[in-house]
């Protein structure tokens, strides 16, 4: 079969939708499934991302980075880097071997800008998140 040349875009777009996650009336047959306890859990391990969420956004905030679009569901974050700072594959490089902090480059994301950005896992525990900070500000000054 082949698609008309200015359905493609939209074509893949949809796709994308439709195999990225769950449809919405998947996800309300799996939660109408699920046990009081179930729940339970799933509301105590959102208020845990949340927690962790927060904790990130405000370190990376006080060492220098910025962060114009604050998650909502996520488990990471996606920070600008201070304008001291070198490129995102640089400056993750150099995370990595200097401080033993992996974080992603935003350019594995996406093209506009990307090169200013990093992405950052909020899925580890709050200590080693907050030593990861800690870390990053000694890279930072």
């Amino acid at each position: 079969m082949v698609v008309p040349e200015p359905a493609v875009d939209p074509l893949i777009r949809l796709a994308q939708n439709l195999f990225i996650c769950p449809s919405v009336v998947a996800q309300t047959a799996a939660v109408a499934a699920f046990s009081p306890e179930a729940i339970a859990e799933a509301d105590a391990r959102s208020t845990e991302l949340n927690r962790k969420r927060a904790l990130m956004i405000n370190g990376l905030l006080d060492i220098g980075f910025d962060v114009p679009a604050r998650p909502e569901g996520a488990f990471y974050v996606f920070a600008r880097l201070p304008e001291s700072m070198p490129d995102a594959e640089v400056f993750c490089q150099r995370s990595l071997e200097e401080v033993g902090v992996a974080v992603t480059p935003g350019t594995d994301f996406g093209e506009y800008r990307t090169e200013r950005y990093v992405r950052l896992s909020c899925a580890q525990p709050e200590t080693l998140l907050l030593e990861a900070i800690e870390r990053l500000r000694g890279l930072v000054e």
